[in-house]
């Protein structure tokens, strides 16, 4: 009878929306829990295989350089606020380590982005959390780096709309 679980639970797995990697992680569960059930063995067992797409060569990051990084690194975005002048203003929001939560002083560059697609090699620098700048609406590439005993990154794509403060907050890995 156990020799019939694993194979229709496998064949269950094929005929759903599960990816290989989901399958393969649902299997292995289920297999070291019948293997304790049928051993009674309590002690739990650590997989160390390697999950994230990251990978485990140094990348150099410059945040003076006009360049893409691919992956991202951290996270960026952007909140609103409504400003009585009507001008289009960026400024950071917040800025955390994307682990801990902590609070992190950041440097950040706001790369614009032509209509084509292109990285343009001026940016807007940000060397203080209270800075505040005006420019244009529309898309832009951030690079934004701080330090608390590492070197922490945070890069992405943001929409900067016309007319109101943008708040770039940034969550460093």
């Amino acid at each position: 009878m156990k020799r019939l679980i694993l194979p229709t639970i496998v064949s269950a797995l094929l005929l759903t929306g599960c990816s290989s990697t989901q399958q393969s992680q649902i299997v292995k569960d289920i297999s070291n829990s019948t293997i304790d059930a049928v051993f009674g063995g309590s002690s739990s067992s650590t997989d160390n295989a390697v999950t994230d797409t990251r990978s485990t060569q140094k990348t150099s990051f410059y945040i003076t350089e006009a360049t893409v990084h691919s992956p991202d690194f951290g996270r960026v975005s952007v909140s609103k606020a409504k400003n009585p002048k009507g001008l289009t203003e960026v400024k950071i929001g917040k800025s955390i380590h994307l682990d801990s939560g902590g609070e992190l002083n950041a440097k950040m560059y706001l790369y614009p982005i032509t209509n084509e697609g292109y990285i343009v090699d001026k940016p807007v620098t940000f060397h203080r959390m209270s800075a505040l700048a005006v420019v244009n609406s529309g898309r832009y590439y951030v690079k934004a780096e701080a330090y608390a005993g590492n070197k922490f990154a945070a890069t992405g794509y943001v929409d900067i709309e016309r007319g109101v403060t943008n708040k770039v907050n940034l969550s460093f890995e």
